[in-house]
């Protein structure tokens, strides 16, 4: 197992790339070849994204990477856009929309490739096997968790 490893990223570390219908900030990864900060092991794309009232934004993504977006302020979600020769999404809000009235919406965008392991979840805890999973909780219980 890798020793865990924490990394603070500056503002000024971070790209933003104005689109049209609005701006996005690369927290890690690269999009459209301009590169931010990028982890040692696992190559992922993790945006910041503002979307301009009444506006939707193409999404090119690798085929083989998995998607997630969490929603803020407004917008209306994702989808798989039919005959995308890309793989992408779309972002944005419908028209008619209530929530259209808000300046901006606001979405967090994060991808990348499987990892294709094994997983052992049991709460706040993930690791690759029920036996680490228990050795994980015991040290919570003992205070080592963390070292």
């Amino acid at each position: 197992m890798t020793k865990p490893a924490y990394r603070s990223i500056k503002r000024d570390q971070i790209p933003e790339v104005e689109l049209e219908g609005g701006r996005l900030r690369i927290l890690a990864g690269s999009y459209d070849g301009q590169q931010g900060v990028q982890g040692n092991y696992q190559p992922i794309d993790y945006y910041d994204i503002t979307v301009e009232r009444e506006r939707r934004l193409p999404f090119p993504q690798r085929r083989a990477d998995r998607r997630c977006c969490s929603f803020a302020g407004g917008c209306t979600g994702s989808r798989r856009r039919s005959g995308r020769k890309d793989g992408g999404s779309v972002i944005g809000r419908r028209p008619g929309d209530d929530r259209r009235k808000r300046k901006r919406a606001k979405v967090l965008f994060l991808s990348g490739s499987p990892l294709k392991e094994e997983i052992a979840w049991g709460g706040p805890v993930v690791m690759n096997t029920r036996e680490e999973l228990q050795q994980a909780f015991k040290e919570l219980e003992e205070g080592t968790f963390i070292k």
